[in-house]
């Protein structure tokens, strides 16, 4: 490639957004230098990652069919985290590892398959352990890692000021707008894909109540054969309670059922967070689709053709696939800077 300065653009501010800029602003492409912008209508705590706990575990994401792509980035990842929590910046950050449970009211072999690798001593439950969860009869043990969206989503942005990314607050509602000032686009807006026309992208509306529960140590996700499920997910500063996963509701308010519904599951299953005190509601929307769409097109502009990476569509798994993801968008914006400079010499 010339000695040019390419000028990236990526759209949305979460966190499947900011680490795929981290990773763009780090390409080696020789002699070239990459300029970054990240563009969003919302940045910090109003982004959906900044609802999240940040339980690294995949949860409504992909397809049988994607599996292998999404161990990949998932592992990749999971080893970004626990290098991260090994460091000096692990408490800034806002990493941990997370022992806990999850628990079924039916067995199923397949739960988890292709994860259980992934993650540190996965093992059966004991009959002894099963019996502080009643009506529970199956569940697993393991431990996972955590990366706190309310510290991690910070210690991002800082390392991305510090490679000088540019943060611009504004709605971008066609691609076309940026198309005469950026090389290459990033499509990472989450559930806001479905405004540009990929009508696969559907909310998946959830609710968490946050609470003080200093007590509560270990993570507990429990799935109930009709496929309602509660979480309770501790984090250095506040324990999340959940879980809704309503497919298709847009309503960002929080409703009273809901949290009623949310605040019982978690207490039938730990009776002691009946004495924890509230501090909020949240409600995120997550950006369902069939598949996770990770992939370069080229599309056409009033000024020629540009090209797109789309990164969005991760379900309830940003956190968990963030790292992995974003690298891989790197790659693909790599691609496409190489096709533009041989085609500007043809």
């Amino acid at each position: 490639m010339s000695n040019r300065k390419w000028k990236i653009c990526v759209i949305g501010g979460g966190v499947v957004g900011l680490a795929s800029a981290l990773s763009i602003r780090d390409l080696n492409i020789g002699t070239e230098t990459v300029d970054v912008t990240v563009i969003a209508e919302q940045f910090g705590r109003d982004v959906t990652s900044s609802v999240a706990a940040g339980l690294l575990e995949p949860y409504s994401v992909g397809s049988p069919e994607q599996l292998p792509l999404i161990k990949k980035w998932a592992m990749s990842t999971w080893d970004h985290i626990n290098r991260l929590n090994c460091s000096e910046e692990g408490r800034k950050a806002g990493t941990s590892l997370s022992f806990g449970y999850n628990l079924l009211e039916e067995p199923d072999p397949d739960y988890m398959v292709g994860f259980r690798e992934i993650f540190f001593n996965f093992q059966d439950m004991s009959e002894r352990e099963l019996a502080m969860f009643p009506p529970y009869r199956y569940g697993y043990r393991f431990t996972t890692l955590m990366a706190n969206p309310a510290r991690y989503l910070p210690w991002l942005t800082e390392k991305l000021q510090e490679k000088n990314v540019t943060f611009i607050k504004r709605r971008v509602e066609r691609f076309e707008e940026l198309a005469e000032e950026y090389d290459v686009i990033v499509n990472c807006t989450g559930v806001g894909a479905a405004k540009f026309n990929d009508a696969r992208v559907q909310p998946g509306r959830g609710q968490v109540t946050k609470v003080h529960a200093q007590w509560i140590k270990h993570h507990v996700v429990a799935e109930k054969a009709n496929g309602e499920v509660s979480y309770i997910l501790p984090c250095p500063d506040f324990v999340a309670l959940g879980g809704v996963v309503q497919k298709g509701n847009w309503n960002r308010d929080v409703c009273p059922d809901d949290k009623k519904q949310i605040w019982e599951g978690c207490c039938q299953l730990i009776p002691s967070l009946r004495d924890a005190k509230i501090i909020e509601d949240r409600v995120g929307l997550r950006p369902l689709r069939d598949e996770v769409r990770l992939e370069s097109e080229q599309i056409t502009t009033p000024i020629g053709k540009k090209w797109v990476v789309h990164n969005y569509g991760h379900g309830g798994a940003g956190v968990t696939l963030h790292w992995g993801c974003g690298k891989e968008a790197a790659k693909l914006v790599k691609d496409c800077l190489e096709r533009v400079a041989l085609q500007s010499k043809l």
